[in-house]
């Protein structure tokens, strides 16, 4: 039994070090941060974009097509005349500079400007996060979430 005093007691030290190891004496510690990779690389080279000297069949990939699908479009003129080509639950609008006619769509999303926006067919729901869209529909009257600034949201019945 003597022999065994010594072995027993080694298991227990070590035990009791091996649970030691794996808990902190700060109760608060809180994990490292980490780096997060942002997208400002991608947001400038976006700001930068310029259709000018594509040819027609790149400038046909990146024009906007204001497809719908699964009930949403997003679309992106530049300085151009766009029209929705069909009927969309939510239409994003990502372009600047352009005058813009959509039908029959439910949720407006606005996230550039300025634009001049003539929706018809009534819509749900009007929300902004960017400056200076003139945006004038008809049906029935909405509230627009307006985050951004300088927009004009025109109801004409």
């Amino acid at each position: 039994m003597l022999k065994r005093t010594p072995f027993l007691i080694s298991l227990l030290v070590l035990g009791s070090l091996t649970v030691a190891g794996c808990t902190s004496a700060d109760d608060d510690a809180a994990p490292a941060p980490t780096d997060v990779a942002t997208d400002s690389a991608a947001d400038e080279a976006a700001d930068d974009f310029d259709l000018e000297g594509l040819t027609a069949a790149e400038r046909e990939q990146v024009e906007p097509t204001g497809a719908c699908i699964d009930g949403y479009a997003i679309i992106r003129p530049v300085d151009t005349e766009f029209t929705q080509p069909e009927p969309c639950d939510t239409v994003s609008v990502l372009g600047t500079g352009s005058t813009i006619t959509l039908t029959d769509v439910d949720h407006l999303l606005l996230e550039s400007g300025p634009n001049t926006i003539t929706v018809t067919g009534g819509l749900d729901s009007i929300m902004s996060i960017a400056s200076g869209n003139e945006v004038t529909y008809d049906g029935p009257a909405v509230e627009p979430e307006d985050s951004g600034s300088d927009n004009t949201f025109t109801n004409v019945g």
